[in-house]
């Protein structure tokens, strides 16, 4: 195996085989070094500064497994420093870096099938063993430069040099919020088939200009137009802090949210983006996704925070009880260090407007690349056609003259890729743009609430229930905010 360097490229040729021991042996050991997961390693974010902060939770795991997870990467082996080396270097951050406790988030599907490629290929010879390994090591860099990419966003500051504004969005996991909460209420047997309503939670992280949190209750959908409705009141809180702090609204925007379709990566979102663009609001919106399983980044750890925090409450009346205690969370000083922003919100949503309707009356057509599989873009640009390079061919759109400022969509793979998955398209003509904008302003009107099927009754069952095992003093305020969902009411 002379020549091959299990790191990098080979100066031997394919057909050449092994036959120096110790070379073989030192590629079964770098093998087996891949043989942990690469999500449980570096979930937490990558590149952060750990001193500073009051604690840091790790993916499960141990510090052998990080260790080894960190030597795949570095291609000079002068450079691996040892594992010992790597334990006296860990211990002097073992105080506010700890594992997490296996079992919080599932595992990688493609991870799963290159880890098990790996295992078959050991019965069939170092050949195919070293590429299964390569295989796999391939997909531990690419989550390794998308995690790159965003902690550079999230820690440089938008400046005149590069004026990009990162925005992480996320909803929490609902199992946490269910209304109302009350002391006794689970250890009494008659209510644990009473599913009661669940608020939903979801937060946005605009880096270096807030962290809001926006609360729903269960009777409005958590779909594309509650995203939207999230983003539009984060830009303007955005635009509230600019103008206190006397700087400018940063030029770009990068939105970045996880793969699913239904909420995020969806022609709604899409074409809001690109009529923020054509509307002259920024010179170019992104919305970027992570590798699908490896989606989980620093605002799931904020919500880690929150949720450990909030396993202590034992009261939750109703929506707005829920708000004052996300507000007493977020006032901790250690949270607040963590979070690095000048504003933190709670915010309850009176409602959602139709966004998804508001955009379907561009009549433009975006299809292809949303589906939460192989064949999904993780990548979306939309930029004006006179900042696109003139090397790129611009298919016309009939009807329309080429326009500076029209919107043009580039699609990548992924967000580190130097390369387009398809040629540029023009999405929003300006022509088109301008005309929208003057006879569809922004929409006001709220969509009505809806009360999802089958679950007013269960929810009506829930406060008879809080009627007949507690005093009407302590349960008047859920009493009458679950019969008001069960009636399709807003809060």
């Amino acid at each position: 195996m002379s020549g091959i360097d299990p790191y990098g490229s080979s100066s031997s040729s394919d057909d050449e085989i092994i036959t120096d021991e110790q070379e073989a042996a030192a590629v079964k050991a770098e093998i087996f070094a891949d043989n942990t997961h690469f999500a449980r390693m570096v979930e937490s974010g990558c590149g952060e500064h750990l001193l500073d902060l009051p604690l840091r939770f790790l993916p499960p795991g141990n510090v052998k497994d990080l260790h080894l997870d960190m030597v795949s990467g570095i291609g000079n082996s002068c450079d691996r420093p040892s594992y010992m080396t790597f334990l006296r270097a860990y211990k002097e951050f073992s105080n506010i870096l700890k594992f997490r406790t296996k079992g919080d988030f599932q595992d990688c599907d493609t991870c799963a099938e290159k880890k098990q490629a790996i295992k078959t290929a050991k019965r069939a010879g170092y050949r195919e063993l070293y590429k299964a390994t390569m295989d796999l090591r391939q997909h531990y860099k690419e989550v390794t430069l998308s995690r790159e990419i965003e902690a550079s966003l999230r820690r440089t500051p938008p400046s005149a040099a590069k004026p990009i504004l990162l925005i992480l969005t996320d909803g929490m996991d609902q199992a946490h919020w269910a209304i109302p909460r009350l002391p006794g209420w689970k250890a009494a047997k008659r209510f644990s088939n009473l599913a009661r309503p669940k608020v939903i939670v979801q937060g946005v992280w605009c880096c270096w200009f807030g962290f809001h949190v926006i609360l729903g209750d269960a009777t409005q959908p958590h779909d594309s137009s509650f995203i939207m409705e999230v983003l539009s009141r984060a830009l303007e809180h955005i635009a509230s802090v600019s103008r206190r702090r006397q700087i400018s609204v940063p030029e770009e925007i990068c939105l970045w949210t996880d793969n699913t379709p239904r909420e995020n990566k969806n022609r709604t979102v899409l074409m809001n983006l690109a009529l923020l663009c054509g509307r002259g609001q920024f010179k170019s919106c992104t919305l970027a996704n992570h590798i699908k399983g490896h989606s989980h980044n620093c605002l799931d750890q904020a919500f880690g925070c929150l949720a450990r925090s909030f396993q202590y409450v034992d009261r939750l009346e109703d929506i707005y009880a829920v708000k004052r205690s996300i507000e007493n969370i977020l006032s901790k000083d250690s949270l607040r260090s963590f979070l690095g922003v000048p504003e933190v919100s709670v915010e309850v949503l009176e409602g959602v407007r139709d966004w998804s309707g508001y955009a379907q009356d561009l009549s433009v057509n975006l299809e292809g690349g949303m589906r939460d599989d192989a064949t999904g873009i993780h990548c979306w640009m939309f930029m004006p056609r006179k900042d696109v390079p003139s090397t790129y061919n611009i298919a016309p759109v009939a009807g329309f003259a080429p326009h500076p400022c029209d919107v043009v969509l580039l699609a990548k793979w992924y967000v580190w890729d130097s390369r387009l998955s398809q040629p540029p398209i023009l999405v929003l003509p300006y022509e088109r743009a301008k005309g929208f904008v003057t006879r569809f302003p922004v929409p006001t009107k709220l969509r009505p609430p809806k009360t999802p099927e089958n679950h007013a009754e269960t929810w009506l069952k829930v406060a008879k229930a809080l009627l007949d095992c507690y005093d009407l003093q302590q349960v008047q305020r859920s009493v009458q905010y679950i019969r008001s969902l069960a009636r399709g009411g807003a809060c």
